[in-house]
């Protein structure tokens, strides 16, 4: 093998951009949360047939739970694992044509994880006393299941436990885009943004399928009361009457409902970096940490 572990940092910089322009810091009870995951989108038929990868598995989690980027970075490290420790159906290494890693927009709220937490291993002791009560081997084999899991149900609950984030995600799967006309109508998308939300409040990702466009949260509302109705809604419908008129070929735009993104910095489906196109627009009071100076070892 001739590099044994799952590589998804490629640019350091990008990553401390992100960090110090997008994440806002930790109140008490929040954390942050990042995942791996293999998409079998970019696999051809024979691809799919031969490393058996299903169309979305999540196949590792972190939570951070400290406001500090080493400790961030950190966790990304550990999702750079030895392949063997997660292969695919097939006992196969996943192949980095289906690699992403993605980051929660919204801090998760550790809280809220707690409680349903709980609420999982209840039922999971529930099942078990009514499969005992019952003499069910099968559900007595189905509650022990859920029990030995429960750590990973654990992790899992933070990913949809969240808390009040800073930005609203609108991620537009689109393609063709590479044309004058393309290239045109996200200047308009662009001017668009910054003309309802002002400069620095809005953040264009470039991914493999598109971008995710992030939209401070607390643009919104003045939105919302200019155009009288869901502020999301007129930013979707901005942004397909500028790619319809210009030929692009729409896929989706959607507002993001599970505030997972591709991390910055990092490789998505072994090709291509993700990166924040519009740098330029942020000024240092649009810093929510400072500036990480934290070097790795391997830096040095």
């Amino acid at each position: 093998m001739k590099n044994p572990v799952y590589e998804f940092l490629k640019d350091l910089d990008e990553l401390k951009w992100f960090w110090t322009y997008a994440m806002r810091p930790l109140k008490q009870n929040e954390v942050f949360f990042i995942s791996t995951s293999a998409r079998n989108k970019r696999l051809d038929g024979e691809e799919r047939a031969f490393f058996q990868v299903g169309r979305s598995e999540m196949w590792h989690k972190e939570i951070i739970t400290e406001d500090d980027f080493s400790r961030f970075l950190r966790g990304v490290r550990r999702c750079e694992a030895n392949k063997l420790a997660y292969l695919t159906q097939n006992g196969m290494p996943y192949p980095a044509g289906v690699l992403v890693l993605y980051v929660n927009i919204a801090p998760a709220d550790a809280y809220a994880a707690l409680f349903a937490q709980m609420d999982h291993l209840l039922a999971a002791q529930r099942e078990l006393a009514d499969s005992l009560l019952k003499n069910s081997p099968e559900g007595i084999r189905q509650a022990f299941h859920a029990i030995r899991h429960s750590h990973t149900t654990g992790q899992s609950v933070f990913a949809r436990s969240f808390s009040d984030g800073e930005w609203l995600d609108i991620d537009s799967d689109i393609e063709h885009f590479e044309t004058a006309g393309g290239r045109a109508a996200l200047r308009n998308i662009r001017d668009f943004l910054c003309e309802e939300t002002g400069r620095g409040n809005y953040m264009q990702i470039q991914t493999t399928g598109g971008f995710h466009w992030l939209i401070r949260q607390s643009t919104l509302a003045g939105i919302g009361r200019k155009y009288k109705t869901d502020p999301a809604g007129i930013i979707v419908s901005r942004m397909n009457a500028e790619c319809k008129a210009a030929g692009i070929t729409i896929n989706e735009i959607i507002k993001n409902k599970n505030r997972m993104i591709p991390l910055p910095g990092t490789v998505q489906y072994g090709r291509h970096v993700v990166t924040v196109l519009n740098k330029e627009d942020f000024s240092e009071d649009k810093k929510l940490h400072a500036w990480p100076d934290y070097r790795e070892y391997q830096e040095e």
